[in-house]
């Protein structure tokens, strides 16, 4: 299925991550951490790269892999939260005492 010439692909956001692990949830009952404005700062930007990540990724399943966007979305997903877990498991709520 191919689409009218002059029309661009949507960026897909990455709403899971960001929407479904909100700051507190994850500091709280995830990591059991101290809250801190570098905690915040760090969260936020792990999102944001979470976002930019996700859109990337589903842009390169699309365009090179060949995939539709729905099955992109569903492959760039799972990949972007286990890494902005990750990411703030170990920079954002790691233990500085």
């Amino acid at each position: 299925m191919s689409r009218p010439r002059g029309l661009r692909m949507p960026v897909y956001p990455a709403c899971p991550p960001v929407v479904l692990s909100p700051h507190g949830v994850d500091r709280r009952w995830t990591f059991a951490a101290h809250d801190s404005t570098r905690a915040r700062i760090l969260y936020v930007t792990i999102q944001v790269g979470a976002a930019v990540l996700a859109s990337l990724l589903v842009v390169f399943f699309v365009r090179v892999v060949g995939m539709g966007h729905v099955g992109a979305y569903l492959a760039a997903i799972p990949l972007v939260t286990v890494c902005s877990f990750a990411a703030n498991r170990l920079w954002t709520f790691a233990d500085r005492d």
